[in-house]
């Protein structure tokens, strides 16, 4: 997520003045943090622990509250990020408690309308692929191990066999399984594996 938009989000709560310190993170790092360092990557890894543990009894609470060096802390839950924010004093949880809700759900807001928008231009750049992008790629990969004439006999014919033309338009599933009919013209498992990495590869290149 940006930084800017993030910290504008953040921002009403900020502003209320009972907060000392806020941390927006995911499993792998921080997204916003104004905690002591010391004290943040310690914090982050015991809150993923604890909602971890209540995960697994079936529960999942949206928002916890604990004592945090003689002051207040509050964790709000979501589905990729945790919000910790830290309180002057103890007594500022109930109003603190609020905002950090209401902000915690536009962050997943505008997580979720992220995540569809990256998803909707992977699925963009699938469908627009078309056999004759692809080919030359998986011919290079199997002109590693079988002349180059033959590899390019193996994916015609398999072309035909499915009764496919170049400028029709395929997708990662269809590539991954027209790759493994050619894989199994290769005769030696080792050279079948490592040309299988390598297309894995490719096609993992298509979907980022």
């Amino acid at each position: 997520m940006d930084s800017d938009l993030l910290s504008k989000i953040l921002k009403p709560l900020i502003d209320l003045g009972a907060v000392a310190g806020v941390s927006v993170f995911d499993r792998q790092r921080a997204l916003h943090d104004s905690l002591p360092a010391r004290d943040a990557a310690e914090l982050r890894k015991v809150l993923w622990e604890i909602t971890d543990g209540y995960a697994k009894v079936g529960r999942q609470p949206q928002q916890l509250a604990f004592g945090f060096n003689g002051s207040g802390l509050l964790v709000c839950s979501g589905t990729h990020h945790k919000l910790a924010v830290v309180l002057h004093a103890p007594d500022q949880l109930e109003i603190a408690g609020r905002a950090a809700l209401a902000v915690s759900a536009e962050i997943e807001r505008e997580w979720a309308t992220l995540s569809r928008e990256t998803n909707g231009r992977k699925s963009a750049r699938v469908r627009l692929l078309r056999w004759q992008d692809c080919e030359p790629s998986l011919r290079a990969v199997l002109s590693k191990v079988l002349a180059s004439a033959q590899a390019e006999r193996l994916i015609a014919r398999e072309l035909a066999d499915r009764k496919l033309q170049k400028d029709q338009p395929t997708d990662v599933p269809q590539l991954r399984a027209f790759s493994e009919s050619l894989l199994a013209h290769v005769p030696l498992k080792s050279r079948r594996e490592l040309l299988r990495a390598e297309i894995d590869h490719y096609l993992e290149t298509l979907q980022s």
